[in-house]
């Protein structure tokens, strides 16, 4: 992936459907089959898992 790139969610945290305890406001995976645009890297903003985008 680049920065820039556009690409559609196919999955959330590797999966299709949230947890049945995940809180409305949390509920990423209603993003699924949307389109997105890379804008930063995990690496750049400091998060642990350097494969998370």
């Amino acid at each position: 992936m680049k920065k820039g790139q556009k690409f559609i969610l196919a999955t959330f945290n590797g999966t299709t459907t949230p947890a049945k305890d995940c809180e409305k406001h949390a509920n990423y995976w209603k993003l699924i089959q949307e389109e997105g645009t890379v804008t930063s890297f995990a690496e750049d903003m400091g998060f642990p898992d350097k494969n998370r985008v």
